[in-house]
């Protein structure tokens, strides 16, 4: 990770493109929140990070469209603190989930997002069926980020990523998106979909409609003041994974790492609703994942690679994590393949 305090200017124009499309033009937004329009233009000019919430807020009170113009039709003020109060009720969070879906779908009908569910693994996946040309990958990234944020909110603990999916391409700060989400990233991928375990679905919702206009207040500044997930379960991840192999990250190492007891590493992730286990797990999960769809490595050889005895004990935690064993998702993923 870069730790830098600005993103790149391509991440800005990216996310005028619904002023855009509105006939709105972009050095206006930059003027009315005191930048200047000439950064747009220069290709190598970088914009704070702390002026992304001051930006989405702009955009939004200039086209009053909450989803920034990327959508047919506009969100007017108070709608995103309307699909909270949605949700808010809930008792899991997968029927929050399920009532910001049906909420959404109701307002925006060239998007469609659906919750699916395999083995361990819980999906939300999104898609856009209309003939637009327009760049939605800022508009994908600030709904992914909204999504996991919010139910992170709804249940008090911070939603553990497997992967996330883009059918965009990789952008030009990957790091960031480390920052912001703290599992493996795909792009030019078929969907936008974000997986993470299931049982997170079962976690019920601490938050209460007392507490909806405090959050609603901030969503326009969220990528500002939670921009990086800086939970114990998101370093301890982001250290896993940039070992390049769960079975080569040990407790003790990460606690030496961070400075930390084992113990207080174990309260901490307790306390998430995490343990270093099951961030391995979703970690191994990623890599065999990644591997079978890459076709490069035997599935004997992911298993080895993996740590697994033998390629059975591979199969059988491999169709625990999706419900199905390694062979038949490398073949429905090869006859996916256009």
């Amino acid at each position: 990770m870069t730790g830098r305090t600005s993103v790149h200017i391509s991440t800005v124009n990216a996310m005028l493109a619904g002023c855009r499309r509105r006939g709105v033009e972009p050095g206006r937004i930059m003027e009315r929140i005191g930048e200047p329009a000439a950064l747009l233009a220069d290709p190598d000019a970088r914009f704070p990070k702390s002026r992304i919430g001051d930006l989405l807020a702009a955009i939004a009170v200039e086209l009053q469209d909450e989803t920034l113009g990327f959508l047919e039709r506009a969100t007017p003020p108070g709608g995103m603190a309307m699909w909270v109060h949605a949700s808010i009720t809930s008792r899991t969070l997968r029927e929050a989930i399920e009532r910001w879906i049906l909420f959404w779908h109701m307002v925006h009908r060239e998007q469609r997002t659906t919750l699916a569910l395999d083995g361990d693994q819980a999906r939300i996946m999104t898609v856009f069926n209309d003939a637009s040309d327009l760049d939605r990958s800022a508009f994908v990234t600030w709904l992914m980020f909204l999504m996991v944020r919010f139910s992170s909110w709804l249940i008090g603990k911070p939603l553990l990523l497997d992967r996330l999916c883009f059918t965009f391409g990789p952008p030009a700060d990957p790091d960031d998106f480390t920052d912001m989400f703290p599992a493996r990233h795909y792009f030019s991928h078929t969907c936008n979909s974000v997986d993470f375990n299931r049982r997170f679905l079962d976690m019920a919702v601490v938050r209460t409609p007392d507490d909806v206009r405090a959050f609603a207040r901030q969503l326009p500044h969220l990528m500002s003041v939670q921009r990086a997930d800086q939970s114990m379960t998101a370093r301890i991840r982001r250290m896993v994974q940039a070992t390049g192999s769960a079975e080569a990250a040990s407790l003790q190492a990460v606690a030496v790492e961070l400075g930390v007891s084992e113990d207080t590493i174990r309260r901490r992730l307790k306390k998430e609703g995490s343990s270093f286990s099951e961030i391995r797990e979703s970690v191994r999960r990623d890599i065999a994942v990644y591997h079978l769809e890459s076709m490069q490595t035997s599935i004997n050889a992911i298993a080895d690679m993996l740590g697994f005895s033998e390629p059975s004990a591979f199969n059988r935690a491999f169709k625990r994590w999706t419900g199905q064993t390694p062979g038949d998702f490398r073949r429905e993923h090869t006859a996916a393949r256009p």
